[in-house]
């Protein structure tokens, strides 16, 4: 699926599943990596999910990070 989109960089962080372990220096690591590569735009899961409920966790602590990103200070 990577290569079909066109990813050049992939990572895996280890952060477990279900339940996923969203720690805050993995927070701030994806602020460096928004910081450093300047998206255009992030794809994530979707903010309802009744099965999976890290699902939405992980798009809210994403956005979070990105928004983080973008800040000035």
């Amino acid at each position: 699926a990577a290569e079909a989109l066109g990813v050049h960089d992939i990572q895996f962080w280890d952060l477990g599943d279900y339940p996923i372990n969203l720690t805050s220096e993995a927070f701030f690591r994806l602020v460096d990596v928004f910081r450093a590569i300047h998206p255009k735009w992030m794809l994530t899961h979707s903010k309802k999910d009744i099965y999976n409920h890290d699902h939405p966790a992980v798009t809210e602590w994403a956005q979070n990070a990105r928004i983080t990103a973008q800040a000035h200070g």
